[in-house]
């Protein structure tokens, strides 16, 4: 049976997303993925400034800490 997206680890998560991420080839499809995985859960985005991270990322380069639960 396959893991949903809240029972994988920080790492398979982020291992998913990048292998999607391998496949896009165009502007669209990337913006479409990116707002997929942030529904999922697959990532997450600081509210401050709006920056896209894996969930293996504890904190934006802004300072904002990672939002909890998704560790």
């Amino acid at each position: 049976m396959t893991a949903h997206p809240a029972e994988l680890d920080a790492e398979a998560r982020t291992a998913a997303v990048v292998r999607l991420f391998a496949e896009v080839v165009t502007a669209h499809e990337r913006n479409a993925l990116t707002r997929l995985a942030l529904r999922a859960g697959l990532m997450w985005r600081c509210h401050r400034c709006r920056a896209d991270y894996y969930p293996t990322t504890a904190a934006c380069t802004c300072g904002a800490p990672r939002p909890d639960g998704l560790a």
